[in-house]
């Protein structure tokens, strides 16, 4: 029997994020903030939409980092889903 299940990270809000580029267009700091996130020793990457040159390092998100979750209780066992990709040459 497996159970499966979607471990989900709610992602609202930034702030006190320290600015990394100069904007040219007004000569301030501001950064593109975007959240990223992964579960360990897995290649599913999860990423939210980007603010683009936040000047004070804050921004709201609202945004759902989605993992699918397969478990095994009579192994005890968590199994993550990968995509597998081909290369053709």
């Amino acid at each position: 029997m497996v159970f499966s299940y979607e471990l989900r990270v709610v992602v609202y809000d930034t702030w006190d994020v320290q600015p990394a580029d100069r904007t040219y267009f007004t000569s301030g700091e501001g950064s593109d903030l975007y959240v990223k996130g992964w579960l360990k020793g897995k290649d599913t990457v999860e990423q939210t939409d980007i603010h683009y040159r936040s000047p004070r390092g804050s921004g709201n998100f609202n945004w759902r980092l989605i993992f699918p979750l397969e478990y095994f209780p009579t192994e005890h066992v968590i199994r993550t889903k990968t995509k597998v990709q081909f290369r053709v040459n």
